[in-house]
């Protein structure tokens, strides 16, 4: 039993490092714009290439068929996108759930964003 749990860790591993990486770089971005507020079609272009990546990987870890398009629609519409790819490929109880830690994520992202945003106003305008 216990290294069937191990085994289940280790195959969502790749998801979960893309979804780290999107976290680090709203943080990353939030100190980065205080500065220069230019580099936000940088950050854009990185999410959407983090989300499209995102649902490959998600794909082939769980060893489903990707539904066609559900990739791009996650690099384009982030949120949207995922609930959307859920809903496709599980059952609508777990689609609901997988859509709503996907929302709860999201809110994660928004207060990376801010706070070092608000810590540095605080910094430097103070």
């Amino acid at each position: 039993m216990k290294q069937s749990s191990r085994r289940s860790a280790t195959i969502n591993s790749k998801p979960r490092d893309i979804a780290a990486a999107i976290l680090i770089s709203f943080a990353l971005f939030g100190v980065i714009e205080f500065f220069n507020e230019d580099v936000w079609i940088i950050h854009s272009i990185l999410l959407a290439l983090l989300g499209y990546a995102w649902c490959k990987t998600h794909a082939q870890d769980n060893g489903i068929s990707e539904p066609p398009g559900s990739a791009v629609l996650v690099g384009i519409l982030s949120i949207i996108g995922a609930a959307i790819y859920f809903f496709r490929i599980s059952p609508v109880p777990a689609a609901i759930r997988s859509s709503s830690l996907v929302l709860l994520f999201a809110v994660g992202c928004i207060a990376a964003y801010l706070i070092p945003t608000f810590l540095l106003e605080w910094l430097f305008i103070r």
